[in-house]
């Protein structure tokens, strides 16, 4: 069994606005996206995204947000 202590983002990407991180996380050897949850306890969410959506994040926000906004209706 795979026992990691701490995640760490290559190429990481931070957006204030919207508080989350993108990047590759080299342990799991993904693309990553964690996300900060201020609710009764704050914590982090961890998704699995792929390297075509980290570079349409990087080239258009705007349709990041839309499909991670489409996405996150679905679950």
């Amino acid at each position: 069994m795979l026992k990691i202590e701490k995640l760490h983002f290559k190429d990481k990407i931070i957006d204030k606005d919207n508080y989350f991180e993108i990047g590759y996380c080299e342990e799991l050897k993904i693309y990553m996206m964690h996300v900060f949850v201020s609710w009764i306890a704050s914590y982090y969410r961890y998704y699995k995204i792929d390297k075509e959506d980290y570079n349409l994040y990087k080239n258009n926000p705007q349709s990041f947000y839309k499909k991670i906004w489409k996405w996150n209706q679905t679950k």
